[in-house]
């Protein structure tokens, strides 16, 4: 039977505004959904702006009360909040591949009702049932939903609008089903080799080497970091998080890549908790941050031992000296992921996790015009409030005994510095072309004889401040001498000593931290955040400025601002030419990012930095996934973000 247009009358008014009208329609729309468990799955068009549609065959009828559709699911019933805490700006919001309830109100709970869906990139009918005033529905394909409920009894049809997106949910509050369903595919994704992974499961299987030697290719570029320390930074992250996702998705459909939120850890740290006990470090979950293994590596539960690459140079330019994936200046031997909380001997580098009062000072406006900058966030994003947590769980040892005692015996003695510069130093030195690393070392050489060195064909006749001074260690790190040579008692000598040798790292204080599976946790808590700056901005609760910038830090050996030209210079003899002031490529905003087709066919094969950060605005309709949270965060006073006028601010995440 054909369907009768719908005419503006018939359209109910959004709460509190005017009437919108909606194109007609000549012929029916077909669907398919699934009753108490079916499978059906709609997306998000936020253009999409009707509240709901009420056609009778009586006209007589249109004076009823207009029913309205209620979505709920069970996550959603037993944490007592929306998906997103109601912030995104879609109709009505569900979660895919989660049975979701459909509720008519103003319906008799004894009214028969025909149920149907109908995705936006469909015209044939795909399925309808018969039930009654609420029903259970499983959405499973991302994008717009029209669902229609048609009143048996009086003739009637109501129409809604339904928006279907994946949800990124903190780990803690997955049921044991679903978090062993995303532990279960991420095994898959670190087992499986990359030419089998995509035979078996398609062409979005990204083996974690492959992204492991991805990110290799950006950050452990010896011209400079692609991807770290400038305005890219989030950008590359959402987007190999991204392409994690999609690889997870191509063994389990059903699963999303979920996020840690460590500021609920440092709220509960204190005399009585560490935050190495917490259920993240379970091994059940991602095993100890901290290893009592000489090796440092994971010796229990489900990612105990897990392999990293060798004989790796026929799979990747970027290796360490054993042919291991790993970076080139990090000689580390073993052929596991490791950890440690330990940088030098201090246990986790004197910082602590990022507390939710880190975040909310970047809710208040430093700008003179009451804006917040966009630059600050992002440097805040990269540094303060995710950058701890690599370092903290990565660990950097292997130096010396006698280096590590002092730097032990002034911590001890309540000498504050950072000891976390060190191994920053050394890249830095290391693409400058003052530490050279050995091209290849046989799998039986002694650590002790394949480490790296700043050569005498390097270091000539200079001393070691001399050096210091030449490469800019001591004036980008101008705290050095109130800090190691006062504070620690290190001379010259034993600083650049430190600084040549290099040591090892644990993955995540490395280039290669996606070899750790802690790593894909941990960029929710930066994203979500910045998706409610956006959102507020947009309701205009604050003011952004989102003009494309970075605020450089000062006294952060990572953040030189300095690129380094190898393009025709020997690498094992010749030295390259470093400019200061510069931006690396890949930072600016119309540089192209290296994920192809990381937002699917509606997203552009490859995106720039400006065009990116237009695709993954919160309101997005090709951003396939939303997050759980926005202003809940169990580890803010109050267990909210917004409150920013309460929150002790403990001096120990000062802006820089």
């Amino acid at each position: 039977m054909e369907e009768q247009p719908l005419s503006q009358d018939e359209v109910a008014p959004l709460s509190g505004g005017e009437p919108r009208s909606r194109p007609t329609r000549s012929r029916p729309r077909k669907v398919q959904m699934v009753v108490v468990g079916l499978a059906v799955c709609a997306g998000a068009a936020a253009a999409l702006g009707v509240a709901a549609l009420y056609e009778t065959a009586a006209a007589s009828n249109l004076a009823e009360t207009p029913v309205e559709l209620r979505v709920s699911n069970a996550y959603e019933r037993r944490l007592g909040a929306p998906i997103g805490d109601g912030w995104y700006p879609f109709e009505r919001l569900v979660e895919a591949h989660k049975a979701t309830r459909l509720t008519l109100d103003n319906v008799a709970s004894d009214e028969v009702v025909e149920w149907t869906a109908t995705h936006e990139d469909e015209a044939a009918p795909m399925f309808r049932a018969t039930g009654g005033q609420e029903v259970e529905v499983t959405f499973t394909r991302v994008g717009a939903h029209r669902v229609e409920a048609r009143r048996v009894a009086k003739g009637a049809l109501a129409a809604f609008n339904v928006t279907c997106r994946y949800v990124r949910r903190e780990l803690r509050d997955l049921t044991d089903f679903d978090r062993n369903a995303y532990f279960d595919a991420m095994e898959v994704v670190y087992t499986t080799e990359q030419e089998l992974g995509v035979k078996l499961y398609g062409e979005n299987f990204k083996s974690a080497a492959w992204l492991v030697r991805e990110h290799l290719y950006g950050a452990a570029d010896r011209e400079c970091d692609h991807w770290h320390d400038d305005a890219g930074f989030l950008n590359h992250h959402v987007g190999i998080t991204l392409q994690f996702e999609s690889s997870l998705r191509s063994v389990n459909p059903e699963v999303c890549s979920h996020y840690w939120d460590y500021t609920i850890d440092a709220a509960e740290s204190g005399d009585h908790f560490d935050y190495v006990e917490s259920r993240i470090f379970r091994d059940e979950w991602f095993g100890s941050a901290n290893p009592n293994r000489s090796d440092h590596a994971i010796a229990h539960g489900r990612w105990a031992f897990t392999h990293v690459m060798n004989a790796a140079t026929s799979f990747s330019n970027v290796t360490n000296p054993y042919g291991l994936l790993r970076s080139p200046w990090n000689t580390n031997p073993t052929p596991y992921v490791t950890r440690s909380r330990y940088v030098l001997g201090v246990k986790d580098a004197f910082y602590t996790l990022p507390k939710c009062g880190a975040f909310q000072d970047y809710l208040t406006p430093t700008e003179s015009d009451g804006a917040i900058s966009l630059g600050e966030v992002m440097n805040a994003l990269n540094g303060e409030l995710h950058g701890p947590v690599h370092i903290m769980t990565g660990g950097h040892w292997h130096i010396s005994d006698a280096i590590d005692a002092k730097m032990h015996a002034a911590a001890a003695a309540d000498k504050e510095y950072s000891p976390d510069q060190m191994l920053l130093g050394s890249k830095f030195m290391w693409r400058q072309g003052y530490v050279r690393c050995p091209a290849t070392c046989s799998t039986d050489t002694p650590e002790s004889e394949c480490t790296c060195s700043c050569p005498s064909s390097v270091i000539g006749e200079r001393n070691s401040l001399d050096i210091l001074n030449d490469v800019g260690f001591t004036t980008i790190y101008s705290l050095y001498d109130q800090q190691l040579i006062e504070g620690v008692g290190l001379d010259y000598d034993e600083i650049l000593d430190m600084l040549c040798h290099v040591g090892h790292a644990g993955e995540m204080f490395t280039s290669a931290a996606p070899y750790d599976p802690l790593f894909w946790v941990l960029h929710g808590a930066a994203e979500r955040f910045i998706q409610l700056v956006r959102l507020m901005s947009a309701k205009g609760l604050l003011t952004l400025d989102d003009s494309w910038s970075y605020d450089h830090s000062q006294n952060i050996l990572s953040d030189t601002h300095t690129v380094c030209d190898w393009a025709g210079v020997d690498a094992e003899v010749g030295m390259p030419t470093c400019t200061k002031g510069v931006t690396c490529p890949g930072h600016k905003a119309d540089d192209l990012l290296p994920f192809e087709r990381v937002l699917g066919a509606k997203g552009d094969a490859y995106f720039t930095n400006a065009d990116f950060w237009d695709a993954i605005e919160p309101s997005s309709n090709i951003l396939p996934y939303v997050y759980d949270k926005l202003t809940t965060w169990p580890g803010c006073a109050g267990g909210t973000l917004l409150d920013i006028t309460g929150h002790t601010d403990d001096g120990s995440h000062d802006r820089v």
